[in-house]
């Protein structure tokens, strides 16, 4: 099942959107707040790419997870990540 995120994120305290081994990148850390709110590994996906230190208003990224039934709310895996840094810009379904 693949669902639609929109996120709103400083980037202050990363090094991008794109998953590096070695740094702290917005799709690294909601990979692994996706992994523990779900139980199991799943595939983000951004729109775009950005650079160190960049913010984002409007940010659209997928989120597939390896299974159909969604019983616990996408956006939890914002305010599991960072919840400081990074939020729910609005849920925007499932596909």
């Amino acid at each position: 099942m693949k669902l639609l995120l929109r996120l709103k994120f400083l980037g202050t305290d990363f090094c991008g959107w794109q998953y590096q081994p070695n740094a702290r990148t917005v799709q690294g850390t909601l990979t692994a707040a996706a992994r523990e709110v779900f139980g199991t590994d799943c595939r983000i996906t951004g729109c775009s790419r950005t650079d160190s230190g960049v913010h984002a208003n409007d940010f659209a990224a997928t989120l597939e997870l390896p299974f159909a039934d969604v019983r616990t709310d996408p956006g939890g895996v914002c305010h599991a990540a960072a919840p400081g840094s990074l939020r729910d810009g609005g849920f925007a379904g499932r596909g």
